[in-house]
């Protein structure tokens, strides 16, 4: 959950950040209609829901949502 991702995952996505330059985390969030887990990612790890223009995502697939977070969010304490 939260914990592992702030302790273990975040660290990791910062170090490869600075080293290739990368500005923005993606993530395909595939919910099962709930929203439980498009929820979660939102509330919880503070991504955000990317419009259909900005993400290429399968055609067979439209369950799949494409959300992303700044590095810079990502490095912000208050976040944490």
């Amino acid at each position: 959950g939260v914990y592992a991702f702030y302790s273990y995952i975040a660290p990791l996505i910062l170090r490869l950040a600075n080293i290739a330059g990368a500005q923005y985390v993606y993530l395909f969030c595939a919910d099962d209609g709930s929203e439980k887990l498009h929820r979660f990612y939102s509330e919880q790890l503070h991504f955000e829901l990317m419009d259909d223009m900005a993400c290429i995502r399968p055609d067979y697939d439209d369950t799949l949502d494409c959300m992303t977070l700044k590095i810079s969010d990502l490095a912000k304490p208050k976040i944490r």
